[in-house]
């Protein structure tokens, strides 16, 4: 009864997910979980692991900092409290081509653009907030980052706002500038941005919330697939809180 070019070919954009989440569902089931193990490369001694941390991914696309909070807590239960070697990033899951997929339109810094790893955290994302007499905000915060406020806040009505963002730095050692204008009627706002690559991100968070728990860690992150392997020591094994049903809700509700 109501048609429009019903022959002509379109790019399938979004809608492509609904065959995606039918794969998943047919071929995972709706009630997988995944699996995160956090493994060592030595046994704690006294409080102290002088060897490697490893984070075996299983492909959770929802591990969120609220999980890696709860992981973090576990291990600060167990009594571990330094950190004497590197956060080792096992992601040998996924074909190393997936997480190369260059940004759909450029644009690094939009969460979309995140190529998927079987290690993944919290989406390789934080919420930025601005706007007010506040200094930019970051949540979850980052461990090493700086966030620069070179906004315009003009008085006067909430139009003609904008807002862009630029990175600049070396590796471990960013400044993201918050650039553009905002008129102060607007209030705050906010943008969840992406940042850097898996190692620099997970060093930066793990750092962050490591330290928050009073942990301290002298390492650094860095990706190492296959490295689960010889990380025989399983500290804490970490199901995900959300099904695949949660997730393909999420995935096709929120687009």
């Amino acid at each position: 009864r109501w048609m429009h070019r019903a022959d002509e070919a379109m790019h399938p954009a979004s809608t492509i997910k609904l065959l995606t989440s039918l794969a998943a569902l047919e071929l995972l089931g709706p009630a997988r979980r995944w699996h995160t193990e956090w493994r060592s490369t030595a046994l704690p001694r006294a409080g102290v692991l002088d060897g490697d941390l490893v984070m075996r991914g299983a492909g959770d696309p929802k591990f969120l900092i609220e999980d890696l909070r709860a992981v973090i807590s576990a291990l600060r239960e167990a009594g571990l409290r330094e950190l004497r070697g590197d956060l080792l990033l096992d992601g040998v899951l996924y074909d190393p081509a997936v997480t190369e997929t260059a940004p759909l339109d450029g644009d690094a810094l939009q969460p979309y653009n995140v190529a998927p790893m079987a290690a993944e955290l919290n989406f390789r994302a934080t919420r930025l907030a601005w706007g007010t007499e506040a200094a930019v905000q970051a949540d979850p915060p980052l461990s090493g980052f700086r966030w620069v406020d070179r906004l315009a806040k003009p008085t006067g009505p909430c139009r003609d706002a904008s807002v862009s963002f630029r990175l600049e730095g070396v590796r471990f050692a960013r400044e993201l500038l918050v650039e553009g204008r905002w008129p102060k009627a607007c209030g705050r706002g906010e943008r969840h941005v992406a940042l850097g690559d898996p190692e620099e991100f997970a060093e930066a968070l793990f750092r962050a919330a490591w330290t928050a728990q009073g942990g301290v860690w002298v390492g650094s992150a860095r990706r190492s697939d296959g490295a689960a392997a010889a990380a025989p020591h399983l500290l804490v094994r970490w199901e995900s809180r959300h099904n695949l049903v949660d997730v393909v809700h999420d995935v096709n509700k929120r687009s």
